[in-house]
C-alpha cells in the first residue's frame, strides 16, 4: 500500500512539475518565437527607407540618418517607441545637424512590427544597441492611450 501511494505522489509530482516546465518555456519563447516571425528588415524596407534611405543615412536636410545615430543612443525605448507611434515634427537635433520636418504617426503597425523595426534598426547602420520587445511596444501605446 506504501509503495502505491509513493508512486502516485511521484507520478503526480513529475506530471505538475512537466506541465509547470512546459509552460514556463511556451511564454518565455513566445516573445522570441514572435519577434523571429517578423522581419525587422522587411518593416523597415516597407515603411522607412523611403525617408532614411535603404542605407539608413536619410536624405541630408530632410530627414534625420539613422545610420551612427546619436539620437538613438541618447534616448530612452519609451522615447524611441513613441516617436514611431505619434510621428515627430519639429526641430530634432541628430549627429550634430538640425533638422526640422515632420515624420507620419505609425500607430497602425502592431506592436511586434514595431519591436521588429525598433530592434532591426538599433542593430544596423552602425548602430549596436538595444532589442526591444513586444511588451515594451505595448506598455507604451497604452501609456499614449493608442
Amino acid at each position: 500500500m506504501m509503495i502505491i501511494n509513493n508512486s502516485k505522489i511521484f507520478f503526480n509530482a513529475i506530471l505538475i512539475g512537466s506541465t509547470a516546465l512546459i509552460y514556463m518555456l511556451s511564454t518565455s519563447f513566445k516573445q522570441d518565437y514572435i519577434q523571429e516571425k517578423i522581419d525587422g528588415k522587411f518593416v523597415y524596407t516597407k515603411n522607412c527607407s523611403v525617408c532614411h534611405r535603404n542605407n539608413g543615412k536619410g536624405i541630408p536636410h530632410t530627414f534625420p540618418p539613422l545610420y551612427k545615430s546619436d539620437y538613438l543612443k541618447n534616448h530612452s525605448k519609451e522615447e524611441i517607441i513613441s516617436i514611431i507611434l505619434k510621428g515627430q515634427k519639429g526641430k530634432l537635433k541628430v549627429n550634430g545637424k538640425i533638422y526640422n520636418n515632420v515624420m507620419t504617426p505609425f500607430k497602425n503597425l502592431s506592436n511586434e512590427e514595431i519591436a521588429a523595426v525598433l530592434t532591426y534598426i538599433s542593430n544596423n547602420f552602425g548602430n549596436s544597441s538595444a532589442v526591444y520587445l513586444p511588451d515594451e511596444v505595448k506598455k507604451v501605446r497604452e501609456s499614449l492611450g493608442k
